[in-house]
């Protein structure tokens, strides 16, 4: 009976070494549990932080794409303006040439004709100075 006394006693020393462990694993489970749940809630304020950013940003893009669109129509609206306004004067700039072509070509014209006039009143002017010598040589002969 003492023997058998002994192995209920070692038998139950070692439930107790077990038991102690096993609350010794469970108590560092318990610990890592804690610190899993601590890190799950550090990594959910980071993402609601990532969140808040992602929301930040997407606002500051819509601005941007508004601002880029104001500034797009305003840029149709004067540049547009102004170029049509850019045309319409070189429009303008070759009409005007184009009539500074046409008078100075009335103005050659002009010229040519009075060219061929003084040309013309040139030899009858050399032609009545010849008749002129030609009475006065006469008139001294008589």
């Amino acid at each position: 009976m003492e023997k058998v006394l002994e192995q209920i006693l070692t038998g139950l020393k070692a439930l107790q070494e077990g038991q102690a462990r096993l609350e010794k694993g469970q108590g560092t489970q318990g610990h890592e549990l804690k610190e899993l749940r601590q890190d799950q809630e550090a990594q959910g304020q980071r993402l609601e932080h990532l969140e808040k950013g992602q929301e930040e940003l997407i606002g500051r893009v819509g601005s941007l794409e508004k601002g880029q669109q104001r500034l797009e129509l305003r840029l149709e609206h004067e540049v547009i303006e102004k170029v049509k306004v850019l045309f319409d004067a070189h429009s303008l700039h070759l009409d005007y040439f184009e009539s500074i072509r046409d008078s100075q070509a009335r103005v050659e014209e002009l010229l040519d004709l009075v060219f061929v006039q003084v040309t013309k009143l040139d030899d009858k002017q050399k032609n009545q100075e010849r008749e002129l010598r030609l009475l006065r040589a006469k008139k001294s002969q008589v």
